[in-house]
């Protein structure tokens, strides 16, 4: 399998604003997050490229960010973005893997901090999936989100809970823009991924609410098999109500050091 891996970075505040659980600057947490993904693409015995999309990152963070790129053992490719914004650097993700990824491809938000066997579990269980649905289209997302346990928008979904190849993983109908999709996957509803890309944290996107739900998520609800795992593969350092209640997070942040 050949998977191509899309990570999003930028050093200053994000479109979801200042306050997070760890209590670190943005920088800082990209820099993690950036850290524990390369580790565990080192860790890693697939095919696998990692395309770097930066948005105006300070030139003291870049410094960091290269040095940390320089020790990935697989191959590198550093985007620098002219134009600026979430939405110019995601849309510069998904442009991307639409035209130049072979067959998977990982969409990585910067503030996903990983676990170091992540991407090898995801590329062994892709295709376990893939094998056990009789070749229908697969799709993974990192993180087990606690609202998939409390909010209504979620509770009222069914869910099957499965083996992986390490561990369970439950079947899901939400992801973020991190997420592990097929290329084909892409390219069917590259409308989708289009609206989301442009839209979404703007006021117009506001007003018409075009946000995930609205959008790839209609390829997880009527499409494709998503699944999550049990426990998370990756953890998303946002609000206080991100924080999984179940994994150590400061133990991930410190072996994200570099």
């Amino acid at each position: 399998m050949k998977l191509d891996i899309h990570l999003q970075t930028h050093s200053d505040i994000s479109v979801h604003g200042a306050h997070r659980y760890v209590g670190a600057p943005k920088s800082e947490i990209m820099l993690r997050c950036t850290q524990s993904l390369v580790t565990s693409i080192n860790r890693s015995d697939g095919d696998i490229i990692l395309r770097v999309f930066d948005d105006h990152s300070s030139p003291e963070v870049l410094t960091t960010l290269r040095r940390i790129l320089r020790n990935c053992r697989k191959p590198v490719e550093f985007i620098a973005l002219g134009a600026r914004g979430y939405n110019a650097s995601c849309l510069a993700s998904f442009s991307s893997a639409r035209g130049d990824a072979r067959e998977v491809v990982y969409f990585v938000e910067d503030d996903y901090l990983h676990a170091p066997s992540a991407i090898q579990e995801m590329l062994d269980v892709h295709a376990l999936f893939r094998e056990t649905l009789g070749g229908r289209e697969v799709a993974l997302h990192p993180y087990d989100d606690p609202k998939n346990y409390w909010s209504p928008i979620f509770s009222r979904e069914d869910c099957r809970v499965v083996y992986g190849t390490r561990r369970h993983w439950r079947t899901n109908t939400h992801t973020t823009n991190t997420c592990w999709v097929e290329v084909e996957t892409l390219q069917r509803n590259w409308e989708l991924f289009e609206l989301l890309a442009r839209y979404s944290s703007t006021p117009y996107g506001q007003e018409h609410h075009i946000f995930e739900a609205s959008t790839i998520n209609k390829i997880w609800r009527e499409q494709v098999a998503l699944f999550t795992p049990i426990p998370s593969l990756a953890l998303h350092l946002q609000h206080e109500e991100h924080r999984d209640p179940y994994l150590d997070w400061e133990q991930w942040w410190r072996a994200a050091a570099y």
